[in-house]
C-alpha cells in the first residue's frame, strides 16, 4: 500500500510540471520499459490516446520505443521506455516550467502597468 501511496505522491508533484497524463506515464516508465497495451491500463485511457501520448514522449526524446513479438500470432505489439535518466526528464520539465512562469511574470507587469484609468 506505501509504495502505491508514494506513486501517487510522486504523480500529484509531477502534475504541477508536467500535465496529468504525462505525469502518470513518467511514473509508471521509471519502473522500467511497458507495453502499450499495458499502459492503457495504467493511465485508463483508450490506445490512440497512448500511442498519441508516447508519441509526444518520443518527440521530446524522453522515450524509446520498439516493437515486440507477439506470443504465439498476430501483429507486435509496441513498448516503451524512459530514454533518458528520470532526473534528466525532471530537470529539462522544470526548466520549461521556470520559462513559462517568468513569461507570465512578464506578461503580469505588463498589466500592471497599462494606465487603466484611460481605458472604459
Amino acid at each position: 500500500m506505501e509504495k502505491a501511496t508514494a506513486k501517487k505522491d510522486l504523480e500529484s508533484l509531477l502534475s504541477s510540471v508536467f500535465d496529468e497524463k504525462t505525469a502518470r506515464a513518467l511514473v509508471a516508465l521509471r519502473d522500467g520499459a511497458r507495453r502499450y497495451k499495458e499502459l492503457e491500463k495504467i493511465l485508463g485511457l483508450p490506445q490512440p490516446d497512448v500511442s498519441k501520448l508516447m508519441k509526444k514522449l518520443k518527440e521530446l526524446g524522453w522515450i524509446a520505443t520498439r516493437e515486440v513479438p507477439k506470443e504465439g500470432r498476430g501483429r507486435p505489439e509496441k513498448e516503451a521506455k524512459l530514454a533518458k535518466s528520470f532526473r534528466e526528464i525532471l530537470l529539462e520539465g522544470l526548466e520549461k516550467k521556470r520559462r513559462e512562469v517568468e513569461e507570465w511574470k512578464r506578461k503580469l507587469e505588463e498589466l500592471e502597468r497599462i494606465p487603466w484609468q484611460s481605458i472604459n
